[in-house]
């Protein structure tokens, strides 16, 4: 067996990432992104739909790892919209690249924290606009 060689990720804006991997020793990188799309599917994914508040606490609280790699995969499998299909990347490729980065290791959960941040933020701004609203109709009274 050949010894296999670390993946790395990196974050970039906006839920956009970045992961160089090596299938068969071969370096690759794939562009994947945290958007709402993504979410979306995720959430709705076997018939079973939780909304983005349950998303938060069900990434914090933990998943089962092939859970994670869905997360991860439909974020890949965006940037190729509307047709998703054509992805390169499967399943076990993303548990492929989880094993490669060094299983549940830091770098995992930098990629984690990373879709958690894009969530929250975005449900972070809906709270705030929320608020603003309400304040807005207090002083209207």
């Amino acid at each position: 067996m050949q010894p296999t060689k670390n993946a790395t990720v990196e974050l970039l804006e906006q839920g956009q990432f970045v992961i160089t991997y090596f299938p068969n020793g071969v370096e690759k990188k794939i562009k994947g992104r945290f958007t709402m799309v993504a979410f979306d599917r995720f959430c709705t994914l076997n018939g079973k739909e939780i909304t983005y508040f349950q998303l938060i606490q069900k990434i914090g609280l933990g998943m089962q790892i092939g859970d994670y790699a869905n997360l991860i995969l439909f974020a890949i499998q965006d940037y190729f919209r509307p047709t998703f299909t054509q992805c390169p990347i499967t399943k076990e490729d993303v548990l492929d690249i989880i094993d490669q980065i060094g299983g549940m290791s830091e770098q995992f959960f930098s990629i984690i924290k990373h879709a958690v941040g894009r969530v929250a933020g975005d449900v972070k701004v809906l709270a705030e606009e929320k608020k603003s609203q309400i304040r807005t109709q207090k002083k209207k009274k």
